[in-house]
């Protein structure tokens, strides 16, 4: 290999071609522009958004990983929390149950007894799903009977009625009648519960 190699004497040096024109050195070659102020900081600016942005991934990622760590470890506590319930625990937690239960019921029942357009919509509804079953009256508590009295359909008598509850409506023809309100709202309740 180092037969082809030609000593490095004067006389070889001066048989040489001597030096070569190389292209990256040349004068014509395009120049390449460097970056104005503005694309530099532009730059920086989406860098250090993609960073931000993926901490902040990273971050999410790890806080809902421990979210889900202490909700199975809370479910575990429950479920062997429950499990050591006797009998009587077990009876007492399902009356407090139930008796948390009636007390929001309650709490909508209440709200749903005073709502003037609920009602207008039951005793319009219990109008049409009797039809013209004959002579019709609508028994309401006095002080809902002055708010909708107006407002009701020709040919149907409206009656106050002191007995039944705010929110309360009583529809009667010769041979049937229907009632709606927080008295029937508070027996399917209490019959849907009575079961559990």
């Amino acid at each position: 290999m180092f037969d082809k190699l030609k000593a490095a004497t004067p006389e070889a040096l001066a048989q040489s071609n001597g030096f070569k024109e190389v292209r990256r050195y040349v004068a014509g070659r395009p120049s390449v522009a460097l970056p104005t102020e503005a694309e530099v900081r532009r730059q920086i600016e989406e860098r250090a958004y993609a960073k931000g942005l993926a901490e902040g991934r990273e971050q999410m990622r790890l806080e809902e990983a421990a979210r889900r760590e202490n909700d199975a470890a809370a479910m575990s506590r429950l479920e062997i929390s429950l499990g050591r319930i006797d009998g009587d625990q077990a009876a007492v937690l399902a009356e407090r149950l139930k008796l948390t239960v009636l007390e929001l019921c309650e709490t909508l029942i209440d709200a749903q007894s005073v709502d003037e357009v609920g009602l207008e919509k039951r005793a319009l509804k219990v109008i049409n799903m009797l039809g013209d079953a004959g002579p019709r009256v609508l028994k309401l508590n006095p002080l809902d009977m002055e708010l909708l009295a107006k407002r009701l359909p020709e040919g149907i008598v409206v009656q106050a009625d002191p007995s039944l509850e705010r929110g309360s409506l009583r529809m009667e023809t010769a041979d049937r009648g229907m009632e709606d309100g927080p008295q029937v709202w508070r027996r399917a309740i209490a019959d849907a519960m009575s079961s559990c």
